[in-house]
C-alpha cells in the first residue's frame, strides 16, 4: 500500500506519535480496518504506532489510562445493583483496588455481572474499608463488568474502585 493511500498516515500525518494519538482515536482507526492482504502493511504500521504512542502494550497496562470510579447512591432502599464500570466494546480494564466509603446497608457485595448472571468476588459491611477477599487479577470488559450489589440499603452507600486499561 502506498503511504499516500494509507489511512494511518493521512489521519495522523501532523501528530507527534508520543503524545498526539489518544486511545480513542487509535481505536476508531483500528475499528475501520478490514483484514485483507492489501492492508497487511497498514496493520504493521498500526502495531508500530500503537506501541510508540503507548496505545498498545505487549507487557502490561496502557500508560495514562488509570481511573477511579465512584458509586455514591443515596436514594436506594432494599437490594440494589449499581454499575461501577462497564468498559466500551473492545476495551479491557484490570481492577487495581476497591473500598467502601459510607455504608448504610447490611453489606456491599462486589460482583462481576454479564447482564443476566453474577459472581461475587468480594464483600464488605464496614465503612471506609478495603474489600476482602479480592481474587486477583480481575479483568472486566463490555460483556462482563463490575457492579456493587448493596444488600438491605437504608441510605447513602459509597464504593470507590481503581482500574487501569490493559486493552
Amino acid at each position: 500500500m502506498d503511504d499516500k493511500e494509507n489511512k494511518l498516515y493521512s489521519d495522523f500525518a501532523t501528530r507527534d506519535v508520543l503524545d498526539g494519538i489518544s486511545a480513542d482515536n487509535f481505536d476508531s482507526l483500528k475499528n475501520e480496518a478490514f483484514i485483507t492482504p492489501e492492508n497487511k502493511q497498514f496493520f504493521d504500521d498500526m502495531l508500530r504506532v500503537g506501541w510508540l504512542s503507548g496505545q498498545l502494550s505487549s507487557s502490561g497496562p496502557m500508560p495514562n489510562t488509570a481511573i477511579i470510579q465512584q458509586v455514591d447512591e443515596t436514594a436506594g432502599s432494599g437490594n440494589n445493583f449499581y454499575t461501577i464500570l462497564q468498559p466500551s466494546a473492545g476495551e479491557v480494564y484490570q481492577l487495581i483496588g476497591v473500598s467502601t466509603g459510607a455504608v448504610a446497608a447490611t453489606r456491599v457485595e462486589l460482583v462481576l455481572y454479564d447482564g443476566t448472571n453474577y459472581v461475587e468476588v468480594g464483600a464488605e459491611s464496614a465503612a471506609a474499608t478495603q474489600f476482602d477477599p479480592i481474587i486477583n487479577p480481575i479483568f472486566i470488559d463490555n460483556n462482563v463488568y463490575l457492579q456493587a450489589f448493596v444488600v438491605a440499603q437504608t441510605g447513602q452507600t459509597v464504593v470507590n474502585a481503581a482500574f487501569i486499561r490493559v486493552r
